[in-house]
């Protein structure tokens, strides 16, 4: 029943933060407690969950809820850049019917997703979906990243993992939706990408 209004995902981390700021409020500080208490809702809107049926659809959609920075054409490719904030929905959904293929995981440090260098030494998940190449590049605020397992069949819109903060990369073999904009605000699972 809790997992209709929040991530499992965020169960340990909102669970810790409770108890932590119940013990400082006992204990040590009433504000540090009070601090605890702002930390806590904090996560329960970061880990919020947006159950919601999505009727569907023959296109490619998108993964993710963020917002465009970069399109990049090449040839018969497209890339596209979104950035995904701390106020957005964190929930990955599968943009086609199709199966994950980890392609890399790569442990790194969590520096701001809008620098070069992050590409390079942050924290990383690269998979294929389909013919989709999807890289999710956490950024400083990122608490949690996590895919579901590979070799899994879903179903466009299906859960397929959690992204909280950073950098997702889509690598497409089909030109994008003309309506595509930078600056543009995607809905997972409701704007159309291909």
């Amino acid at each position: 029943m809790l997992e209709n209004f929040i991530l499992k995902e965020g169960y340990k981390k909102i669970l810790y933060t409770l108890v932590i700021s119940v013990f400082f409020d006992f204990f040590i500080s009433s504000f540090l407690a009070n601090l605890g208490y702002v930390l806590c809702i904090v996560l329960l809107f970061v880990f919020r969950n947006q159950n919601k049926y999505f009727a569907p659809k023959k296109n490619t959609l998108a993964i993710c809820d963020g917002t465009i920075t970069a399109i990049d054409i090449k040839g018969k490719k497209s890339i596209l850049h979104i950035d995904v904030s701390i106020f957005n929905k964190h929930i990955l959904r599968a943009p086609q019917d199709g199966k994950i293929s980890l392609i890399s995981k790569k442990h790194g440090l969590n520096l701001n997703a809008d620098s070069y260098i992050s590409k390079k030494l942050n924290n990383s998940i690269t998979f294929m979906f389909n013919d989709l190449k999807i890289t999710l590049i956490e950024g400083c605020l990122n608490m949690h990243t996590s895919l579901s397992k590979k070799n899994e069949e879903f179903s466009q819109n299906q859960k397929i993992g959690v992204f909280t903060s950073g950098k997702i990369i889509i690598e497409m073999n089909s030109l994008l939706n003309k309506n595509i904009t930078l600056g543009q605000k995607l809905v997972a699972g409701e704007s159309i990408l291909v």
